[in-house]
């Protein structure tokens, strides 16, 4: 059975595509059947797997008209050379708002996207399904969520990154409770770390601190600040595409073992205890955690 994990944070620019992309080509290289869907209408996902005919084809099938016309996946597949099976995104995503909210109000409209990916192919072809998403949540994305069983928020070392941690978590909680979801959190990672910044590693202390007593994980592996991440995105290609021996990329394969432990359990009906977020607070309880003082110029 294919296990479908989604990558959130309401607040963009943290990184989001380019690690969900990165995390689904490490679990390629460890054997893993990836399918990358990219449900972020800017594409920044697709284009790390930037094959001409990914990101330029011509063909006339798009995401959202095939959702709204009650189509499946797998007519988007698109294979690649790097091993990663990916459906690509589409700028007029945003169109599918205005389509659901013409649908009744039944909690089961929630369902369409679990009806769109839940196929016998997707089952049988797949071990792991990475979803990647846009920054904003609406009922889109809440439908998205209810499809999936795992979800990963890759956030910055800083307060303003996690500032909207609590609110996602949250999110992903009424998910669990309305819509009867057994979603799970596989924990937060942190993305672009500088180790000589004393701000990172005061945040970083201050927030696996939290998440302990708030009941909510810290992946143990840390993704650090490196350029080859914006020139795997001008390239159009995978990180480890050249950059293979890099710290940044045997980060991100220890982000997928991490992750794949979860993957290779085949008891996912025991839901796990809901997440305090009520020890989040807000940003200045981060600040004041952390005792952070203005970073220097990146």
């Amino acid at each position: 059975m294919a296990m479908l994990a989604i990558f959130l944070n309401q607040k963009g620019g943290v990184g989001k595509s380019t690690v969900s992309a990165s995390v689904a080509m490490a679990l390629s290289q460890m054997g893993y059947r990836v399918l990358f869907i990219d449900m972020d209408k800017s594409g920044n996902g697709t284009k790390l797997f930037g094959e001409e005919r990914i990101t330029n084809s011509e063909d006339p099938k798009s995401i959202e008209q095939t959702i709204k016309f009650r189509g499946t996946v797998d007519e988007l597949i698109i294979k690649t050379s790097f091993g990663v099976d990916v459906v690509r995104s589409s700028k007029h995503l945003e169109d599918l708002n205005e389509w659901f909210n013409l649908k009744n109000n039944s909690t089961r409209r929630f369902s369409f996207f679990k009806q769109f990916v839940d196929t016998e192919k997707v089952h049988s072809d797949y071990d792991v399904v990475i979803i990647d998403t846009k920054p904003k949540v609406d009922d889109i994305i809440r439908a998205i969520i209810n499809a999936c069983h795992y979800y990963v928020i890759p956030l910055f070392a800083d307060a303003f990154s996690a500032d909207g941690l609590k609110d996602q978590i949250n999110i992903c909680e009424d998910v669990k409770r309305d819509l009867d979801s057994d979603i799970k959190f596989l924990g937060a990672v942190i993305n672009a770390y500088r180790g000589d910044d004393p701000n990172h590693v005061a945040f970083q202390s201050a927030i696996r601190n939290i998440g302990k007593d708030a009941n909510f994980k810290v992946l143990k592996s840390v993704i650090p600040y490196s350029r080859a991440a914006g020139t795997a995105s001008r390239n159009r290609c995978p990180i480890s595409v050249g950059g293979g021996h890099l710290p940044i990329w045997k980060s991100i394969q220890a982000v997928a073992r991490e992750i794949s432990v979860h993957l290779k359990s085949t008891k996912r009906g025991r839901k796990p205890q809901p997440v305090n977020t009520d020890l989040l607070q807000n940003l200045s309880d981060f600040n004041s955690a952390c005792d952070l003082e203005p970073s220097p110029e990146l």
